[in-house]
């Protein structure tokens, strides 16, 4: 653009010489064909049109970039507040869609983890103690049915001999009356 104005520029200057040259004098006076002026207005109208133009789309590309700026002013704006605001809250963590504080999040992981740990050892002294206590009870079961085993061995071996002492003094007894009624 300012080399087109530049050449205008230029153009009307050596027009303006040509005019001064081409024109005749008369007692101090110049005498300028009116063809010549018309060219020059036409020429210095153009160049003026021109430069407006160049003048109002500069001023467009300048409210553009203006606008342009605020705009990025404002996202910046926007950006640095949540960004202020990420800041301000410290490290944060997101847990099933839920922000939580770093540190409170460390302690509650820690917290269930310690909570887990001790439900574990617990119940595992749980189980080995109700495992020594069934196998005691098993081990006396044990014991108590042999002991019913021996128990009822010594009974039916007790009756079996109470029943032949019956059936020897049944049977002597019979031998006795047969004798005494021969």
């Amino acid at each position: 653009m300012a080399q087109e104005n530049q050449v205008s520029t230029t153009a009307i200057g050596n027009q303006f010489n040509t005019i001064l040259e081409k024109s005749e004098s008369y007692r101090d006076l110049k005498i300028v064909k009116g063809q010549l002026i018309q060219n020059l207005k036409r020429d210095v109208l153009s160049s003026i049109s021109k430069i407006e133009n160049d003048l109002l789309s500069s001023k467009a590309v300048l409210n553009q970039k203006s606008e342009e700026i605020s705009t990025l002013k404002e996202k910046l704006g926007k950006t640095n507040a949540v960004l202020s605001s990420y800041t301000n809250k410290g490290p944060t963590i997101t847990f099933l869609g839920i922000e939580f504080n770093k540190s409170f999040f460390n302690s509650f992981l820690s917290f269930i983890l310690l909570g887990s740990i001790v439900s574990v050892v617990f119940f595992f002294f749980q189980f080995k103690k109700m495992n020594l206590a069934t196998k005691h009870s098993k081990s006396v079961l044990n014991d108590l049915e042999e002991e019913y085993q021996s128990y009822k061995r010594s009974a039916i071996e007790r009756e079996q001999k109470i029943s032949r002492q019956l059936q020897d003094e049944l049977n002597k007894q019979k031998k006795n009356q047969t004798i005494a009624v021969a």
